[in-house]
């Protein structure tokens, strides 16, 4: 029993009050062997031992646990220092990476904005010229309206990206919001003669902003017709994965993504397409993202590239998951 108070000694106390208690506890067991034997010496050889053997035992217990106790401190001391200094680096590291982005956006917005300034500059200065052609010059002219158009949609199309919108959520049908979107780039689908199916499932719904989703899908949507090859299809599937989770596929044909650019392809002004800006996958991801979901690219084989949405789902009730497919 007279162990324990040596060890909290030990654990809680300095190696002073330790040794203290060692010493405390060492009397008293010196008085318990002195009981024993009445207070009358001599003392047996076996009651000396036994009094020394408590004596030496609690004088190395106290020690030896302090110092354990105190190389442990020690090396937690360490560790939080450690800690807090790599917290320092990650935060450190952080603001750079954010300067770093920083940096990268305002290049590349600069490099984009200023290829159209200078054509629109140019073909102003030669519409404004008496010595070109009324031909050349109206030519020039509608460059320069062209121009500015994709100025504008560059323009449009970064501030959806920057601005994270404070629009407001509501419960929407994910089926009819998927169905607007077909609809919408049916006409673009039928100039490559495409056929679009869609996959639906019963009362999947879902907590976001409309205008935001939809502009989302219309993104991936658009991309996956420009990518699929002349009479091919695109699928579109609305799936229920669980009570919780709504996933939304788009698959399409066509030739696989190439390795080098499938690590960059969700990165703004990013872009291996003749004429493109770089933010349609990006404003989409953007968006998924600010409805707690994921958007990525789930496969990327040739003639089967999909591109996949996983959000959030309202629906608590069990519902039998019956699909159609319909050709548009």
């Amino acid at each position: 029993m007279l162990v324990l108070p040596v060890l909290e000694a030990a654990i809680y106390f300095s190696f002073a009050i330790t040794l203290l208690i060692s010493a405390a506890a060492s009397t008293i067991s010196l008085f318990w062997v002195a009981f024993a034997a009445n207070f009358t010496p001599p003392f047996e050889s076996g009651e000396i031992l036994e009094a020394s053997t408590l004596v030496l035992v609690y004088f190395i217990v106290g020690c030896l646990v302090w110092l354990l106790v105190h190389m442990l401190r020690d090396r937690e001391e360490q560790l939080r220092q450690q800690l807090d200094d790599l917290e320092a680096t990650r935060g450190r590291l952080i603001e750079e990476e954010k300067l770093a982005a920083i940096g990268r956006l305002a290049s590349a917005v600069a490099h984009e904005i200023r290829n159209p300034v200078a054509i629109i500059s140019s073909a102003l200065e030669t519409a404004a010229s008496a010595s070109f052609a009324p031909e050349e010059r109206e030519e020039m002219s509608r460059i320069a309206g062209l121009e500015a158009r994709r100025l504008e949609k560059l323009t449009s199309d970064f501030l959806s990206y920057a601005r994270p919108g404070s629009a407001p959520f509501q419960h929407l049908d994910a089926t009819a919001l998927v169905g607007y979107i077909v609809a919408i780039v049916q006409p673009q689908a039928l100039q490559k003669n495409l056929q679009i199916k869609v996959e639906m499932c019963d009362a999947c719904r879902i907590y976001g902003n409309e205008g935001q989703l939809q502009q989302a899908l219309l993104n991936l949507m658009r991309n996956a017709i420009e990518a699929s090859p002349q009479s091919g299809s695109i699928l579109i599937a609305v799936l229920k994965q669980s009570r919780q989770s709504l996933q939304i596929r788009i698959e399409n044909a066509g030739p696989a993504i190439p390795l080098r650019v499938v690590h960059h392809i969700f990165e703004p002004f990013f872009t291996a397409k003749e004429g493109g800006t770089g933010l349609g996958l990006a404003i989409a991801r953007s968006i998924v993202d600010r409805h707690h979901g994921e958007l990525h690219l789930e496969r990327n084989d040739t003639d089967h590239i999909v591109f996949t949405i996983r959000v959030p789902s309202i629906d608590g009730e069990d519902t039998v998951q019956t699909h159609t497919v319909r050709e548009l």
